[in-house]
């Protein structure tokens, strides 16, 4: 049997069903003539087929260098990379397809995908909005959209578009779930309640967790706070069942531990580093547990014209990428031992490189990396920017846990903890332990504020953080919400910081003590530290 023929039944098998069958022939008929694109493309597919998704984009890869105008390679390409995690390899190959089929729904949505899983909502609207003018009438391109107006801080466009979705899919999940958040935004609870209660079944809906933890917000406003705990409860059980969830909460509690382990109790002498000549200001680390209050205070300082503050994207993502790649088979922190001076120049040379690629910033204004998480990162921090400064959000620890206990987060090892109230207090005693354990050791200057103290005398509070971070106070510093409009807000606080700032939110805790004071050995250090 000639190579043609070979081609031909793995073509025929594959489309039957029978990858694995498909597969031998087709590479049978590769090793006859490795010039043939099509051939490679069908094996990419057939590997695809058995969800062998970094084989296949080795497949497809061979496919574009003889072809590279294939179109289904590139779009194959984009969907095995987002599978597997690779989100910027995904939106590369994504882009490479669209350039050659401008116009293909397809292509089009899945690049909105990965934008908004990449947290680059602008881009994630271009493409969702190029999807729609050609594919108006599919309800879920719409709701994705909606998605993406939401956490864009467009409320009208997105009330607008979900509508749309609902017209032709009036059982829409995500367009509900939507508009019942908008409600709530704007203080109408019960009206998003029964929007909630809308949801087709939401026990068997993907969008179970957060139909759940919004209603638990909304009775929780309404001052049912029973029925907000139970309803949270009930919510924290689908996550607790799925079965990513326990290996997400030992990878997080691992990397906390680990972090201690490397910075804390080894003998780890770095080089020094330093600010090249030329090189910009060192950047503001903004840190913290979440749900501390740095989103506010993030939108405070980006609305001063000397500051650019970063929606939650922080460069050190290009530092963690570029470890991974140099040193695949080491893991974090460990891979740090032995590097030397240049190299970790090298790293530092990363995190500006990440900057300028995804930032339209301006080099001269402060830059400040919010990331609350990167509270774990400080160590690396303090390797590479030595001449950064920290900033560090702290909030009373009970009202932190209850918050966290009760936000709709999507599941990662930072955030699989607070399903349950326990382990959300156990993973906050474990990461603020480090944090103040690791204090001392630090080179850079930090500043610590708290919440309270922002909501009882902001100016005052504002004043000394604009001062630390090397800036001059303006009357105008509260006046942020003029500049939220169009603005993305990737954190649960977009509904808060939408309204003036209250004390609402001090002292949630009581409202919940019954169960938060059986807890209090995993916060009474924090507490009395900073609480005394």
């Amino acid at each position: 049997m000639g190579g043609q023929a070979h081609a031909l039944l793995g073509q025929i098998l594959s489309a039957e069903g029978q990858h694995g069958l498909a597969q031998k022939h087709l590479s049978t008929a590769i090793k006859t003539n490795p010039a043939v694109p099509g051939w490679h493309l069908a094996l990419g597919d057939c590997l695809l087929g058995q969800r062998r998704y970094r084989d296949a984009i080795n497949a497809y890869h061979n496919a574009v260098e003889i072809e590279p105008q294939l179109t289904a390679a590139w779009f194959n390409i984009g969907i095995c990379n987002q599978k597997i995690g690779h989100l910027s390899a995904a939106r590369g190959a994504l882009q490479a397809a669209r350039a050659l089929e401008p116009n293909a729904p397809d292509i089009l949505n899945n690049l909105g995908s990965v934008c908004f899983e990449l947290n680059e909502v602008d881009a994630a609207i271009d493409a969702y909005e190029a999807a729609a003018k050609v594919d108006r009438r599919n309800p879920d391109l719409l709701a994705n959209l909606a998605l993406c107006y939401e956490a864009s801080n467009r409320p009208v466009e997105a009330d607008r578009t979900a509508k749309l979705a609902l017209e032709l899919q009036k059982e829409n999940s995500l367009a509900i779930l939507i508009l019942g958040r908008l409600k709530m935004q704007s203080g109408e609870f019960r009206p998003a309640l029964q929007l909630f209660d809308r949801a087709v079944d939401p026990s068997n809906s993907r969008f179970a967790f957060s139909f759940l933890m919004n209603k638990a917000q909304c009775y929780d406003r309404l001052g049912d706070y029973d029925a907000a705990y139970r309803t949270a409860e009930l919510g924290h059980r689908h996550n607790l069942g799925d079965p990513n969830h326990q290996a997400n909460v030992r990878a997080g509690f691992a990397a906390v531990r680990a972090n201690a382990r490397f910075f804390l109790n080894s003998d780890f002498q770095p080089p020094a580093v330093s600010r090249r000549p030329g090189e910009r200001i060192p950047p503001v680390f903004f840190v913290g547990f979440p749900r501390s209050g740095t989103t506010l205070v993030e939108r405070m300082l980006a609305h001063h014209p000397d500051v650019f503050a970063s929606p939650e994207l922080t460069p050190l993502a290009g530092v963690f990428d570029r470890l991974k790649r140099q040193y695949p088979k080491q893991g974090y922190p460990d891979v740090l031992r032995g590097l030397e001076q240049g190299q970790l120049e090298e790293l530092r040379q990363a995190y500006w490189k990440w900057m300028d690629e995804k930032f339209n910033s301006p080099k001269e204004p402060v830059f400040v990396d919010k990331m609350p998480m990167n509270i774990l990162a400080v160590g690396l921090i303090n390797l590479i920017f030595p001449d950064a400064r920290v900033l560090c959000a702290l909030r009373d620890p009970r009202d932190v846990i209850v918050s966290c206990y009760f936000q709709d987060f999507s599941q990662n090892p930072s955030t699989s903890a607070f399903n349950s109230l326990p382990s959300t207090a156990e993973y906050y005693n474990l990461v603020m332990d480090y944090w103040m354990r690791m204090k001392p050791n630090l080179k850079m200057p930090i500043h610590e504020y708290r919440y309270e103290d922002l909501v009882a005398d902001g100016e005052k509070t504002l004043k000394q953080i604009l001062e630390f971070i090397g800036v001059d106070w303006r009357p105008d510093s509260f006046d942020y919400r003029t500049s939220l409009a169009g603005t993305p807000i990737s954190t649960p606080s977009r509904a808060e910081i939408n309204r003036p700032i209250s004390s609402r939110a001090i002292g949630r805790w009581k409202n919940y003590a019954d169960h938060v004071l059986q807890l209090e050995d995993s916060y009474k250090q924090v507490l009395r530290t900073y609480y005394r």
